[in-house]
């Protein structure tokens, strides 16, 4: 019977395949070495470069209000609004009293915000608002909005769902 002629571990499928692999790396770490390096290096102390950034970022006013809303089938409570440059954070917690277990609030209300009469877009928050929670308990939303400017007050207004409540509205000053 024949023997089977042994090839040589160079021409072996293994082989090359690692060789390639080791080549590619090769490569890509010459090609990145080549690349410009664009870090900027700084004179200043570390301090100062914080300071700076500081300076330039907008500074964040928390207005306090524990303002309690409620309604048939919910209780909202505004906790506090947040302004911070164009950008507005309105921490609520809500306490599902309905008959629905569970629910989300938007299957209860909705919620608008406004600034001169426009209403803002919500950036933030909206899947939040459809996180199911058992009766009588309560969630912690966080809804962020950008905001017109950081002077005009705002307007929030919730709009239930059901028949026996009129929507309520709330107008913080937030300058």
């Amino acid at each position: 019977m024949g023997e089977k002629e042994k090839q040589p571990f160079y021409k072996r499928w293994w082989f090359i395949l690692i060789a390639a692999v080791i080549v590619l790396g090769i490569s890509n770490i010459i090609n990145s070495d080549d690349e410009p390096k664009t870090e900027k290096t700084s004179t200043k102390p570390k301090q100062e470069q914080k300071a700076e950034k500081k300076k330039d970022e907008p500074k964040e006013k928390v207005i306090e209000l524990k303002e309690e809303i409620p309604f048939v089938d919910f209780t909202a409570k505004i906790q506090r609004v947040k302004v911070k440059g164009d950008k507005l954070t309105i921490v609520l917690d809500w306490t599902n009293q309905s008959e629905w277990n569970p629910a989300h609030f938007s299957l209860l209300a909705g919620i608008d915000v406004y600034q001169d009469d426009e209403i803002l877009e919500m950036t933030k928050g909206e899947e939040r608002l459809l996180k199911q929670i058992k009766k009588d308990s309560f969630d912690v939303v966080d809804l962020e909005y950008k905001l017109e400017d950081n002077k005009t007050p705002i307007k929030i207004t919730f709009i239930p769902w059901n028949e026996y409540d009129e929507k309520k509205e709330l107008t913080i000053e937030i300058n």
